[in-house]
Protein backbone atom coordinates (compact mmCIF):
# COMPACT_ATOMS: atom_id res chain seq x y z
CA UNK A 1 0.00 0.00 0.00
CA UNK A 2 0.91 3.65 -0.98
CA UNK A 3 -0.20 7.01 0.86
CA UNK A 4 -2.71 8.01 -1.12
CA UNK A 5 -2.77 11.86 -2.87
CA UNK A 6 -2.70 15.23 -1.42
CA UNK A 7 -6.44 15.33 -2.29
CA UNK A 8 -7.46 11.97 -0.04
CA UNK A 9 -5.70 13.20 2.87
CA UNK A 10 -6.87 16.24 3.08
CA UNK A 11 -10.54 15.22 2.38
CA UNK A 12 -9.54 12.10 5.61
CA UNK A 13 -9.02 15.01 7.90
CA UNK A 14 -11.87 17.04 7.14
CA UNK A 15 -14.15 13.59 7.75
CA UNK A 16 -11.80 12.86 11.15
CA UNK A 17 -12.60 16.69 11.82
CA UNK A 18 -16.67 16.30 10.77
CA UNK A 19 -16.54 12.65 12.74
CA UNK A 20 -15.59 14.23 15.98
CA UNK A 21 -17.86 16.91 16.09
CA UNK A 22 -20.83 15.09 15.48
CA UNK A 23 -19.09 11.84 17.28
CA UNK A 24 -19.92 9.62 15.05
CA UNK A 25 -17.62 6.96 14.12
CA UNK A 26 -18.07 6.18 10.10
CA UNK A 27 -20.57 9.44 10.12
CA UNK A 28 -18.94 10.39 6.72
CA UNK A 29 -17.56 7.40 5.25
CA UNK A 30 -17.46 7.08 1.66
CA UNK A 31 -17.16 10.97 1.38
CA UNK A 32 -13.75 10.67 -0.61
CA UNK A 33 -14.24 7.53 -1.91
CA UNK A 34 -12.93 5.40 0.08
CA UNK A 35 -13.82 1.53 -0.01
CA UNK A 36 -13.57 0.70 3.55
CA UNK A 37 -12.30 2.98 6.87
CA UNK A 38 -11.17 2.17 10.42
CA UNK A 39 -11.79 4.97 13.07
CA UNK A 40 -10.13 6.24 16.32
CA UNK A 41 -12.92 7.53 17.91
CA UNK A 42 -12.96 10.34 20.76
CA UNK A 43 -9.91 9.06 22.51
CA UNK A 44 -8.80 11.35 25.11
CA UNK A 45 -5.38 13.34 24.55
CA UNK A 46 -3.99 12.56 28.09
CA UNK A 47 -3.63 9.23 26.58
CA UNK A 48 -1.50 9.89 23.75
CA UNK A 49 0.04 13.17 23.82
CA UNK A 50 0.91 13.56 19.71
CA UNK A 51 -1.08 12.69 16.68
CA UNK A 52 1.99 9.76 15.90
CA UNK A 53 1.33 8.31 19.64
CA UNK A 54 -2.03 7.82 18.97
CA UNK A 55 -1.67 6.85 15.80
CA UNK A 56 0.68 4.18 16.25
CA UNK A 57 -1.41 2.81 19.27
CA UNK A 58 -4.29 2.49 17.50
CA UNK A 59 -2.73 0.57 14.38
CA UNK A 60 -0.94 -1.71 16.48
CA UNK A 61 -4.48 -2.74 18.02
CA UNK A 62 -5.84 -2.60 14.41
CA UNK A 63 -3.42 -4.96 13.62
CA UNK A 64 -1.35 -6.66 15.86
CA UNK A 65 -4.43 -7.42 18.58
CA UNK A 66 -7.27 -8.06 16.09
CA UNK A 67 -5.02 -10.49 14.02
CA UNK A 68 -3.83 -12.10 17.16
CA UNK A 69 -7.84 -12.63 17.47
CA UNK A 70 -7.91 -14.55 13.85
CA UNK A 71 -4.57 -16.47 14.07
CA UNK A 72 -5.31 -17.84 17.51
CA UNK A 73 -8.87 -19.03 15.73
CA UNK A 74 -10.55 -17.39 18.63
CA UNK A 75 -12.45 -15.21 15.39
CA UNK A 76 -13.51 -16.20 12.13
CA UNK A 77 -12.88 -13.44 9.16
CA UNK A 78 -15.91 -16.02 7.20
CA UNK A 79 -18.00 -15.59 10.10
CA UNK A 80 -19.95 -12.05 10.02
CA UNK A 81 -20.55 -11.89 13.87
CA UNK A 82 -16.52 -11.99 14.26
CA UNK A 83 -16.34 -8.79 11.78
CA UNK A 84 -16.92 -5.96 14.65
CA UNK A 85 -13.80 -7.87 16.71
CA UNK A 86 -11.34 -8.08 14.08
CA UNK A 87 -12.60 -6.15 10.87
CA UNK A 88 -9.72 -3.21 11.64
CA UNK A 89 -7.45 -5.90 10.89
CA UNK A 90 -9.17 -7.45 7.44
CA UNK A 91 -9.55 -4.14 6.32
CA UNK A 92 -5.73 -3.54 6.13
CA UNK A 93 -5.15 -6.67 4.75
CA UNK A 94 -7.61 -6.00 2.29
CA UNK A 95 -6.93 -4.95 -1.95
CA UNK A 96 -6.46 -1.76 -1.18
CA UNK A 97 -3.47 -0.06 -3.18
CA UNK A 98 -3.39 3.80 -1.42
CA UNK A 99 -4.42 4.73 2.37
CA UNK A 100 -4.83 7.87 3.78
CA UNK A 101 -5.11 8.90 7.61
CA UNK A 102 -6.51 12.07 9.01
CA UNK A 103 -6.62 13.14 12.63
CA UNK A 104 -8.21 16.22 14.19
CA UNK A 105 -8.21 17.58 17.76
CA UNK A 106 -11.11 19.07 19.33
CA UNK A 107 -11.16 23.28 19.90
CA UNK A 108 -10.11 22.33 23.71
CA UNK A 109 -7.29 20.03 22.45
CA UNK A 110 -8.47 17.24 24.82
CA UNK A 111 -9.92 15.13 22.10
CA UNK A 112 -9.09 13.26 19.50
CA UNK A 113 -10.41 11.29 16.37
CA UNK A 114 -8.49 9.09 13.65
CA UNK A 115 -9.84 8.00 10.40
CA UNK A 116 -7.75 5.63 8.35
CA UNK A 117 -9.27 5.12 4.48
CA UNK A 118 -8.33 2.52 1.95
CA UNK A 119 -8.71 3.31 -1.42
CA UNK A 120 -8.54 0.64 -4.22
CA UNK A 121 -6.83 3.11 -6.73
Amino acid sequence: MTLAPEEKQVCTDKEAADDLAENKAHGHFGNCGEGAQNSGPNFNTSWRKTATEATDAYLKMMWEDEKALVTSGERDPDKKEDYSYIGHYLNMKGNYKTVACGIALSEDGKKGWLNINFFRK
